[in-house]
This record gives structure tokens, C-alpha cells and sequence, in this order.
């Protein structure tokens, strides 16, 4: 017969008391480029936290709420109160000073990713700034919708010695004069005899020769009559005057 032991009691920690990983774990820091040693530590803080191999962090409140506190079920312990938290690469970031004692921070075990509990997640749902890991934080706005400043303009495209290259395919349609004359030059050239600008519009007909003298009306320039052959006033005859009562 089996006989039944006493159960063994496991003592499971709170998931809010894990214990951060070792500086061993981390990467070496480079002082020189704080800014990028500072996201790079974060980033392995956070996979070592979520156990994600992929997890990326985000600096905006918000994002932090929604991606990392909602979605790893991670908070961030340790963040310095007079540190902001934001991006790094936007105005107000936190100056390399800060980003080295945040480096400390991350070396000594002060700063890292910790299991949040039920009222911390129940918190974050409500309001983002709850769960901020600073009072000092900068919320993403949304970007106005304006187009952009050299909409429908091209660029000149330079070659190695800095000249300007032609375009590749020659533009084909109207094309609009690169100077534009003023409003006197214009008046000038309307008034000009319409005579000096090239031949004027000619018409002839059977009875002569027209020609326009450029104000819209036709002059004769010259008699150039159809050959209707010689006829003799013998001949002429009036056709009315054959016809006659009787007939």
C-alpha cells in the first residue's frame, strides 16, 4: 500500500520581490556613449524581468502603460525622482550626468524591472501617470497633420564635382516661361504695329486681293480678277429683253 506524505511546502516569493539580476548578467557600459548604454541596460533588464527575448522598451508614459506594464506585467523600480523620463533623444532628456548615475543604478541592482501586483495593474489601467516610473515625465503628443514644406518642388541632384545633374527623362506638356515680363513690357508689345510682328492674314476671292490690316478689318490690296474671257458689247444681250408678251 502507498502511504500518503506530508506535502511539501514551497515558499513562493511576491511576484514584486524578484530579485534583480547581477551586474555579471549586464553588459559592459560605455561612459563615453551614456545614452546608448542606458537603453541597452533597460532593454536587458526588461527581457531578463518579462522573460521575452524580444522585448523593447518604450519612453513615453503612455507606451510604457500600454506596452511594457500591461503586456510584460513588469514595473520600473528605482528610477531617480529628479531624473525625467522621456525619450533621450528629444528636448528636456535627462542630461549625461543623469544617464551615468542611471547606469549605477542598473550596475549596483537599484534600478531594475520587478513582477507588478493586481493594484499596481489595476492602477495603470486607470490613469498612466499612476505607474510612471518619474514625476517628471513629458506625454507624447500627437503630431499636427501638416504636409511638407517642399511639397511639389524638386530638388537639384548634384554630381561628384557639385554640379547640377539634367533630369533623367525630359518633362513633356506646356511649359511655363522662367521670366515673366512685366505688365508695361506686355502694354508695349500689344501696341506695336501688327505689321512688324510677321505677314499679316490675306484672302483672296474671285472679285480681289484682302488683306488684314490688324484691327479686324479687310482692305483690298490688289485687283486680280477671275479670266472670265472677253465679251464684246455686241454680244451682251439681256436675257429679260427675249422674252416677249406674245409668246
Amino acid at each position: 500500500l502507498f502511504k500518503l506524505r506530508r506535502p511539501v511546502l514551497v515558499l513562493i516569493p511576491h511576484p514584486s520581490q524578484l530579485s534583480p539580476p547581477s551586474a555579471a548578467k549586464l553588459s559592459k557600459a560605455d561612459l563615453d556613449d551614456p545614452r546608448g548604454s542606458v537603453r541597452k541596460l533597460v532593454t536587458e533588464l526588461l527581457v531578463f524581468a518579462s522573460g521575452v527575448e524580444g522585448a523593447r522598451m518604450c519612453w513615453e508614459v503612455t507606451l510604457f502603460r500600454d506596452q511594457i506594464v500591461l503586456r510584460y506585467l513588469v514595473i520600473l523600480i528605482g528610477w531617480p525622482p529628479d531624473t525625467p523620463f522621456q525619450d533621450f533623444s528629444k528636448r528636456g532628456a535627462p542630461s549625461f550626468a543623469q544617464m551615468r548615475e542611471l547606469i549605477k543604478l542598473m550596475e549596483t541592482g537599484k534600478l531594475y524591472f520587478a513582477k507588478a501586483t493586481s493594484a499596481q495593474l489595476r492602477v495603470a489601467r486607470m490613469d498612466a501617470s499612476g505607474i510612471s516610473p518619474s514625476a517628471l515625465y513629458r506625454e507624447a503628443l500627437p503630431l499636427p497633420n501638416l504636409c511638407r514644406s517642399d511639397m511639389g518642388s524638386k530638388k537639384p541632384r548634384y554630381d561628384d564635382e557639385g554640379n547640377v545633374r539634367a533630369p533623367r527623362r525630359v518633362c513633356e506638356g506646356p511649359k511655363s516661361a522662367k521670366i515673366i515680363e512685366d505688365e508695361e513690357d506686355t502694354v508695349e508689345t500689344e501696341t506695336q504695329p501688327s505689321g512688324s510682328g510677321g505677314p499679316r492674314p490675306q484672302m483672296r476671292n474671285q472679285f480681289g486681293h484682302l488683306e488684314c490690316d490688324g484691327n479686324g478689318c479687310w482692305r483690298e490690296v490688289g485687283h486680280h480678277y477671275c479670266n472670265l474671257g472677253s465679251v464684246s458689247d455686241e454680244d451682251t444681250e439681256d436675257p429679260i429683253s427675249e422674252f416677249t408678251d406674245d409668246e
